[in-house]
């Protein structure tokens, strides 16, 4: 792995566990909603935009890498994928905790 893909690396995966911490956090400020879609719905409308906004932007990059294969390591696109495989099994693991 080359010095820009661990820098790369670093930054996606930290971004990933923020924008999960942020929705997990709204879940829990939600304690006065009665029903676990109540308080998804509070989670999603208070952070849910900077997170699906943050989603696209890297969803937008992995695009950009894979059509120019020559210009980026793949080890970066492997984890970019992977990292936003795990955020998304993280979310619905979060989801389900009352």
């Amino acid at each position: 792995m080359t010095l820009a893909e661990s820098i790369s690396g670093v930054i996606v995966i930290g971004f990933s566990v923020d924008y999960t911490v942020h929705l997990g956090h709204m879940y829990k400020e939600a304690w006065d909603q009665p029903t676990r879609e109540e308080k998804t719905r509070y989670a999603l409308t208070h952070m849910g935009a900077t997170v699906i906004g943050g989603g696209l932007t890297t969803g937008d990059l992995t695009k950009i890498c894979l059509a120019k294969k020559d210009a980026v390591p793949c080890g970066f696109i492997v984890i970019v994928v992977e990292t936003e495989k795990l955020e998304h099994n993280l979310c619905r693991k979060l989801s389900k905790v009352t």
